[in-house]
């Protein structure tokens, strides 16, 4: 099985002073195949989540419009964990071949903070309410653009109206013949 094998991750070389900086934190793995739901918006922030192997897609908003793709080396539920949310979106698994995840545990997470100096302590405060803003921005911004949308097609459908008759069938427009005297 897939978890009897050594851990096998598809980070660059310059990444992995960073996965053993994070090993301590490590509760343990999971592997989640395509279309699963890794975590869901609104549950507290339980483990802090570092993509191995795969990728998955972060989707949130009220209608889960904004889309954030997350691959090997992503973490997902720090920032959440950082600022006492809980998760802010659904992240899903949606690798063909599954994706393979490391639980982090937010404790561990918490006292490796700590033990950091107040100036990292701080920039890791800022980086988190940074990266949650930026992610409001772009849901704010999906948001506004199908209200657009919407908007833009009941436009065209009022255009629509004032120019042809009530049985115009926009999927199937009538041929006109045009003769040549």
């Amino acid at each position: 099985m897939w978890y009897n094998q050594p851990m096998v991750v598809s980070l660059g070389r310059w990444c992995m002073d960073y996965l053993r900086t994070l090993a301590p934190t490590i509760i343990d793995r999971r592997f989640y195949t395509r279309g699963q739901v890794i975590c869901q918006a609104g549950n507290r922030v339980d483990a802090i989540w570092l993509i191995l192997r795969g990728d998955a897609v972060l989707k949130t908003g009220k209608e889960q419009q904004a889309t954030f793709f997350k691959s090997a080396g992503s973490l997902y539920g720090d920032v959440e964990h950082i600022l006492g949310l809980p998760y802010q979106g659904n992240l899903i698994a949606i690798d063909k071949e599954g994706v393979e995840l490391a639980r982090l545990s937010p404790i561990k997470f918490d006292k490796a903070v700590a033990e950091a100096s107040p100036f990292m302590q701080a920039l890791t405060r800022l980086n988190a309410a940074r990266v949650l803003k930026s992610a409001r921005f772009i849901e704010a911004r999906e948001s506004l653009l199908d209200k657009t949308e919407q908007e833009l097609r009941a436009i065209e459908m009022s255009i629509t109206a004032q120019f042809y008759p009530n049985d115009y069938d926009p999927q199937n427009p009538p041929e006109y013949q045009i003769a040549a005297e």
